[in-house]
């Protein structure tokens, strides 16, 4: 269960938004417990843009977050926040930069992480990303003394047709914390996107 509003302006510059999500969804079920728990994650957000039809490419975004304690399952309440950016310097190339902090708690995987990377479209119709990315495992969700684990992530958008497009995805993941036994994994994906 979902409420919440799109980033709306205050000025042609400042855009503010703001979300309310069940803290125990399940993707694909609905139920009227949420009501009665009253386990929620909340969301605020203010970004920065140019001008409001640049805003899905040029900003700088603030978030900050919190989590009701999720008595049932057994984890702590929690918030933390997340500063994020991006500019688009050519028609063809968006780079973006994105970092983000917190207290460890709601169940989150990581305490603080940062990445950083680049969207370059050579044609209208394709799309390749490269980021890298670094993370702190969570000292209440991992298992202690974890390293700091780093991410080398790319991805090719292919529209195949004007209704489906299909984006190989490759990682390599050192010191995988949830893996901590492997010194690295390589993790390949496919998604496809379908709009009808």
């Amino acid at each position: 269960m979902h409420w919440g509003w799109l980033p709306r302006g205050l000025t042609d510059n400042i855009l503010i938004g703001g979300q309310i999500y069940d803290g125990n969804a399940a993707s694909g079920e609905f139920d009227f417990d949420t009501f009665e728990e009253h386990e929620w994650l909340k969301a605020v957000e203010i970004a920065w843009t140019p001008s409001v039809n640049r805003y899905k490419t040029d900003r700088i975004q603030f978030t900050y977050w919190d989590k009701d304690e999720r008595e049932t399952a057994g984890v702590p309440k929690g918030r933390g926040w997340a500063v994020s950016a991006s500019w688009k310097l050519t028609d063809r190339l968006i780079p973006f930069t994105r970092f983000g902090h917190s207290d460890s708690g709601a169940g989150v995987a990581a305490e603080s992480a940062a990445s950083i990377g680049f969207e370059f479209t050579p044609r209208k119709d394709q799309a390749w990303s490269f980021g890298a990315g670094w993370a702190k495992p969570s000292k209440n969700s991992s298992s202690p003394n974890l390293d700091d684990e780093y991410v080398i992530e790319t991805s090719y958008k292919f529209q195949i047709w004007p209704f489906l497009s299909l984006t190989p995805d490759l990682q390599l993941l050192l010191n995988p914390a949830n893996n901590p036994e492997e010194g690295s994994v390589w993790v390949f994906g496919l998604r496809a996107i379908l709009t009808l």
